[in-house]
Formats: C-alpha cells, sequence, structure tokens
C-alpha cells in the first residue's frame, strides 16, 4: 500500500474528477467547527478525534466513498448509509450534487458522538 505524508499528498495523488469531491467533503468537515484532524490511514483520506478514526474518503474510479467508522451505530432517517459490515458505513458520491451537506454534518455530528465500547 502506497504511504502519503499528509492529506493534502494524498488527494493529489487522486484522479481530477474525484480531486474535485474530496475537496468539497474535505471543506464540509473542516468547516464544521467539530474537534476533527485531518490524516491518512490504509491508504485513504481521514478525519480522527484524538487518535480514533472517525470519517474517511475512500477514492474510487467514478466518485468516492465518505465513510463513517462507526456508522452502524447512528440514525439515519434518510437512508443514505450504505454497507453491511458490523461497524463501518459510507455514503457513495458521485458528485458534488450529491452531498448534502446539512446532513452529512447532522451525520458527523452523531458519529463523534459514539462510545466505542
Amino acid at each position: 500500500m502506497k504511504t502519503y505524508e499528509n492529506f493534502g499528498q494524498w488527494k493529489k495523488d487522486q484522479t481530477k474528477s474525484t480531486q474535485v469531491l474530496i475537496q468539497a467533503l474535505r471543506k464540509l468537515v473542516n468547516s464544521s467547527g467539530l474537534p476533527l484532524t485531518e490524516t491518512v490511514k490504509w491508504g485513504n483520506g481521514c478525519w480522527v478525534k484524538k487518535d480514533l478514526p472517525i470519517l474517511y474518503i475512500h477514492s474510487l474510479d467514478d466518485g468516492a466513498q465518505f465513510g463513517f467508522f462507526a456508522g452502524s451505530k447512528i440514525s439515519d432517517p434518510k437512508g443514505l448509509l450504505e454497507g453491511k459490515g458490523k461497524f463501518v458505513r459510507f455514503i457513495t458520491v458521485r458528485s458534488k450534487d450529491d452531498i448534502d451537506s446539512k446532513y452529512f454534518v447532522a451525520l458527523i455530528k452523531r458519529i463523534i458522538k459514539v462510545k466505542y465500547k
């Protein structure tokens, strides 16, 4: 797996069309005012709270997955979260129009309150 020194370096290594989506999601998370720090883990752009992984962006050929590491533990009234694993859930974003800023921030606020016990 390729390693990256920081989120910006990782973003530059993605396709141009995916970079647009990554930048929009990055702006959303970083402007939310929530106590999250950008990093790169497991070959994906991530946000952590202290050292606990909270969110990720996984680059796809035709978009991105905006993921929640403990997504199975939060409510999703709009039913946007995909995945059937024990914990991880994600939203597939194929265009900037798929980004529901207000709702995504509401999900992020829920995810940072999850207890990991």
